[in-house]
């Protein structure tokens, strides 16, 4: 390989990895990519308590419905 082929496959090397760089991956998750998503919570009695939370909050944060909960058995 001379000098010419060797700086060729370098720059499209390059621009390979940059045009890769570049792309981003989609993910089926609807709650990925927001600053709220949702989760459901289940106390020790089997209620499950529906909230939202916002992403990246460690202390604080947290919305969540007391007032309808769900028993936790499916209902038809």
């Amino acid at each position: 390989m001379n000098h010419v082929q060797r700086l060729a496959a370098a720059t499209l090397a390059v621009l390979t990895v940059i045009t890769l760089g570049g792309c981003v991956l989609e993910s089926d998750d609807p709650n990925e990519g927001t600053d709220l998503y949702y989760k459901e919570f289940t106390t020790k009695d089997g209620r499950r308590i529906p909230c939202a939370v916002y992403r990246g909050y460690s202390s604080a944060g947290l919305s969540c419905d007391w007032e309808h909960p769900t028993d936790g058995k499916e209902t038809k």
